[in-house]
């Protein structure tokens, strides 16, 4: 039996996100953090109307925050519950800060990007793709959750 092109494509989504997201966990804290630092620089750059959300905050810690939030994301991706927790707790954290959609989907734009150029396995834009899909959910949770006052 020949595979069909669809199944042939499917297999290949599913490799290539495995990929991206083993790639992204091999990464030391270390690394992660240098990571979350070139993307909140990045972000600050492209969207320069952000700063105001990060006044108060030195960007080094608000890196660690994001990078050990990222390693909980890979420790629990297969347990939704559990992931679901943290990613209402994150969300909490950012009551009262009036982050919408908008700035969300900035925030993982950026984010996507700066995540698919840490690894050289599959090309930029399919790993920048695969993190679009695997961000989104999740932040759209925390907006929701960061949005309820």
């Amino acid at each position: 039996m020949t595979p069909t092109p669809q199944l042939r494509e499917d297999i290949h989504a599913q490799s290539a996100r495995h990929t991206v997201i083993a790639d992204a966990c091999a990464l030391t804290p270390a690394q992660m953090n240098e990571i979350c630092s070139i993307f909140y620089h990045e972000l600050l750059r492209r969207h320069p109307a952000l700063q105001s959300y990060f006044a108060d905050v030195a960007l080094c810690r608000q890196a660690t925050k994001l990078s050990s939030a990222i390693q909980l994301m890979f420790d629990y991706i297969r347990d939704p519950q559990r992931l679901g927790c943290v990613v209402v707790r994150v969300g909490t954290s950012h009551l009262g800060r009036r982050i919408g959609s908008a700035e969300y989907a900035e925030f993982i734009d950026v984010l996507a990007d700066v995540l698919s150029r840490s690894q050289s396995r599959i090309p930029a834009e399919e790993a920048r793709l695969i993190w679009m899909k695997e961000l989104e959910p999740i932040v759209e949770l925390m907006a929701i959750v960061s949005s309820e006052q």
